[in-house]
C-alpha cells in the first residue's frame, strides 16, 4: 500500500513510523550529551596515570557493555551512588586517548583509530566487553595490515603498547608493596 499522507512509513506489523527520524539526528543528540557532560553526567571516569576526567551517563555505558551495567547497578558503586550525585570510577590501566575513543563509541559517535591508539582502544574494548568496538578495531587492523608500511607501523605501535603495559604492571606491583 502507498505511504500514509502524514509523511509516515509503515513499519513491521503495519504500525506507522516517522521517516524523518534518522541516524544523523540521533547522532546530533548524542553528540550534545557527550559535549555537555558537565550538564548530563552522573559518572566521572578518571583515566590513566594523571586521572584525565571523562564525564558520562551510567545508563549509556551500561547499554554498551554488560561490564559497565554490572559495575553501576550490581556492585558496591551502588552504595556510592546513594551518597553522592556523581559516581567516580578510576581506571589507571587504560590511556586517556584509548578511553576517549571508547567514550565516543559508547555515545554512538565516530571514533578515530590510528596506529598509535588502536591497540589501546582494542584493549579497552576487550576489558569492558564492548564487542562491536572490538570487531571494528580488528577490522581496522586487518585493513592496515594489507600493506608493508601498515604492518611496520602496526608492529611499532604494538611494541610501544607493550612497553606501556609493562610499565603499568610495574607501577601496580610497586603500589601493592606500599611504594
Amino acid at each position: 500500500p502507498p505511504p500514509p499522507p502524514d509523511g509516515r512509513q509503515r513499519g513491521r506489523g503495519g504500525a506507522a513510523m516517522r521517516s524523518g527520524t534518522s541516524k544523523a539526528a540521533k547522532n546530533r543528540r548524542m553528540k550534545v550529551m557527550l559535549e555537555n557532560g558537565d550538564l548530563y553526567s552522573d559518572v566521572e571516569f578518571r583515566v590513566g596515570p594523571c586521572g584525565t576526567s571523562f564525564l558520562a551517563l551510567k545508563a549509556i555505558f551500561a547499554r554498551a557493555s554488560e561490564v559497565f551495567s554490572k559495575m553501576f547497578f550490581e556492585t558496591q558503586l551502588k552504595e556510592q551512588q546513594a551518597s553522592s550525585v556523581k559516581v567516580v570510577v578510576e581506571i589507571w590501566d587504560i590511556l586517556p586517548d584509548a578511553f576517549e575513543q571508547l567514550h565516543k563509541w559508547v555515545y554512538d559517535m565516530d571514533v578515530v583509530l590510528s596506529h598509535g591508539n588502536v591497540f589501546g582502544v582494542l584493549a579497552a574494548a576487550r576489558k569492558y566487553m564492548v564487542e562491536d568496538l572490538e570487531v571494528y578495531c580488528r577490522q581496522w587492523i586487518a585493513q592496515e595490515a594489507r600493506t608493508v608500511s601498515g604492518v611496520v607501523s602496526l608492529m611499532a605501535a604494538a611494541a610501544r603498547g607493550a612497553w606501556h603495559e609493562w610499565a603499568m604492571a610495574l607501577v601496580g606491583r610497586a603500589e601493592s608493596f606500599g611504594a
